[in-house]
């Protein structure tokens, strides 16, 4: 097709269609529009969010707010819902329930939160704050089954996973469970020890040795055990004299 020809249909399928053409135009705009307008609009709640949640804390530090600090937070939890700065909000609300002794309402909270923020860097709070919530209730084997679900966890970087591995030593313990209260006090002890949580775990560890000194009398018979097993194996066979009667 020459190129005159090619200019002709094409003007002559514009001039057909030239209705079809400007809506779809007139379509384009708009949804550039309303995506321009909704990326504004998602960065401006995200700020507005943002700063009532630091006005929230700013007015309850300075004991500026009339209401309890539980609704202070969860209020901006549920007016900016969907944003970054709701989450932290839902979960200082969790907290605040705890320290107003609500502790099945706060149960509700953390695992709102769960639900609604799986893809926080804040789950491990959440889940340890449910399982104080769980305790606080009397509900010890679900709490401890929380609790356990951190100490599992191998990121040493996290606090959360040691006061887990302290609590579950204070349940255990609690129960008669020494030996594995002896356990979970010496992993936190021996993982972090210039913290406070490490200094925790080692008074509380001193103290149920001074209770129970059969667990420090196991656990150098253990040691011994060990070290003598490792000492056969590395000694070697010494070769024994013949026998045929030559001599050297």
């Amino acid at each position: 097709m020459s190129e005159p020809a090619w200019w002709i249909q094409a003007y002559a399928w514009l001039d057909t269609y030239k209705r079809q053409v400007v809506y779809g135009l007139v379509g384009l705009a708009l949804a550039g529009l309303v995506l321009s307008y909704y990326i504004y609009w998602r960065g401006q709640r995200e700020e507005d969010a943002a700063r009532a949640l630091s006005e929230a804390a700013a007015a309850l530090v300075t004991g500026q707010a009339d209401t309890m600090r539980s609704a202070a937070y969860l209020e901006v939890a549920e007016r900016y819902a969907g944003t970054r700065a709701s989450g932290y909000a839902l979960l200082l609300g969790a907290s605040a329930l705890l320290q107003e002794g609500d502790a099945a309402a706060a149960q509700s909270r953390f695992e709102q939160f769960l639900r609604d923020h799986r893809r926080s860097p804040l789950l491990p709070q959440a889940v340890f704050g449910l399982a104080t919530a769980l305790e606080l209730q009397g509900r010890t084997n679900e709490a401890m089954e929380r609790y356990e679900s951190l100490a599992e966890r191998q990121l040493e970087t996290d606090p959360t996973i040691f006061l887990a591995r302290l609590r579950l030593g204070r349940l255990c313990e609690a129960r008669g469970e020494w030996e594995r209260a002896r356990r979970y006090y010496e992993s936190v002890a021996r993982a972090i020890p210039m913290t406070s949580i490490g200094g925790e775990a080692r008074l509380a560890l001193q103290s149920l040795l001074e209770a129970h000194p059969e667990l420090a009398n196991a656990e150098s018979s253990a040691g011994e055990t060990a070290g003598t097993t490792n000492a056969a194996v590395l000694v070697p066979a010494v070769p024994q004299p013949a026998t045929n009667g030559a001599t050297p």
